[in-house]
């Protein structure tokens, strides 16, 4: 029997931390907590923005975090996705 169609097998959640910047590939990371998935991408931007840049978080339906370290748009976000049984 396959593992998908087991009728007891729960629905997950995921994170996925999505880190765009300019300068490199975008950045995909899936976490099982949004809390770490959202420390993840704090870390991402503090690494990676200029000491002349400001963080700017701002709400965004859909996305549990958002936010701007660049004048150019480089930015961050999570999001919630849900596996299917």
């Amino acid at each position: 029997m396959a593992l998908s169609d087991r009728e007891d097998f729960p629905e997950m959640k995921l994170y996925v931390a999505l880190c765009q910047d300019r300068y490199e590939d975008d950045l995909i990371k899936i976490f099982r907590k949004p809390e770490r998935a959202i420390e993840f991408c704090k870390r991402f931007m503090e690494d990676n923005r200029s000491r002349h840049s400001e963080i700017e978080e701002c709400e965004i339906d859909g996305w549990l975090y958002h936010a701007t370290y660049s004048s150019e748009g480089d930015c961050v976000r999570v999001e919630e996705v849900e596996l299917d049984k």
